[in-house]
């Protein structure tokens, strides 16, 4: 992603029970980056990327995890995503 204030972003496809699937983005925020707003980075992705694209929801993570080769951990994305919708509290 060109914004910049994120350093590193990833999406998963979370789980839905009407449309199977929604899109849900992590970001990390650069170094130095003053105030993060998340709907200013959606806005930017939006002007930038085919609908079906933009994620619906974005969470502000401190770094998105990856495994020992290096790739984006969608698993633990989408276990971060279940366990938050477990405490049965407002997080995508």
């Amino acid at each position: 992603m060109a914004h910049p204030a994120v350093r590193d972003a990833a999406v998963v496809g979370a789980p839905d029970p009407d449309l199977g699937q929604r899109v849900a983005g992590f970001v990390q925020v650069a170094d130095g980056a003053p105030g993060v707003d998340v709907s200013e980075i959606l806005a930017f992705a939006t002007e930038r990327l085919a609908d079906y694209k933009v994620p619906e929801t974005l969470e502000i993570v401190y770094e998105i995890p990856r495994n020992t080769l290096g790739k984006i951990d969608r698993r633990l994305l989408l276990t971060m995503i279940s366990e938050c919708e477990s405490r049965d509290t407002i997080c995508f």
